[in-house]
């Protein structure tokens, strides 16, 4: 019987970041951030993803994504998106994140 296409993921090797609590720096140089998970809901600022090598140069000119100010716990944001630079990653106030990333 013949067999359909095998499934494949797209994003292996993946590694993960938990708890991040404040803008941090998660990785140096080029890779692919997959998703972000609010594991405590962010209550104002803005929660982002930026593509930057510091959290200084992680600004809204680097930015990969912007989330709204209130972020409910548990939002799930797929991003499957290349960074260059490094990857840098806001929670947002009182938020906070796991990141997967490669």
């Amino acid at each position: 019987m013949p067999q359909g296409p095998i499934a494949v993921n797209p994003i292996s090797n993946t590694q993960t970041k938990l708890n991040v609590t404040a803008k941090t720096v998660i990785n140096v140089g080029p890779g692919r951030v997959a998703k972000i998970v609010f594991v405590v809901a962010s209550t104002a600022g803005t929660p982002g993803v930026y593509d930057a090598a510091t959290t200084a140069a992680g600004v809204a000119a680097t930015a990969l994504w912007a989330g709204a100010a209130v972020t409910t716990i548990g939002t799930v944001v797929p991003l499957d998106m290349a960074y260059t630079n490094g990857l840098v990653v806001d929670p947002g106030t009182t938020g906070v994140v796991s990141v997967s990333f490669i």
